[in-house]
């Protein structure tokens, strides 16, 4: 434990200095290169899976490794910072660049998750080819939309 908390600090300061070298918003770096490196192993692992006949563990660890994220990561560090400075506040509705940003996100991981749904749910959970091309898409404009704002 006490090693990954290390790397992790370090990897925080990386990216913070990364972002002072490249004027990137914090948030966009945090979008790219901390989602890419905390997904990489989960999408070795769900592929393999998936290639062995295991899909539909492949698919619960998929939404499960997401929401252990958001409950547990993000429950976890809120409840620290509230407990150590007070109630704080995510000023979605202004109009800087993070908070669009962040406006994006949002918009497409609720699409992305009502579209699995009821997708899923109109095929028998048989999904196909086009699903996993308009997932790709979805993504692809994601990036490109938040790339384009953080330049």
């Amino acid at each position: 434990v006490f090693w990954i908390i290390l790397i992790a600090n370090i990897l925080v300061v990386f990216i913070a200095l990364l972002s002072v070298f490249t004027d990137l918003p914090l948030n966009f770096l945090g979008l790219t290169l901390v989602a890419f490196g905390g997904s990489t192993p989960d999408f070795f692992v769900d592929l393999t899976m998936a290639k062995k006949g295991l899909g539909q563990t492949a698919a619960s660890g998929i939404f499960a490794g997401q929401y252990f994220n958001i409950g547990i990561g993000f429950g976890a560090s809120l409840t620290r910072t509230v407990l150590t400075y007070g109630n704080q506040s995510f000023k979605l509705l202004d109009t800087s660049n993070t908070s669009i940003i962040n406006m994006i996100l949002l918009g497409c991981l609720a699409g992305g998750l009502i579209v699995a749904l009821v997708y899923g749910h109109l095929q028998n959970y048989v999904y196909k080819k086009g699903f996993a091309i308009y997932s790709l898409l979805l993504y692809g404009c994601f990036l490109a939309s938040v790339t384009l704002l953080s330049f």
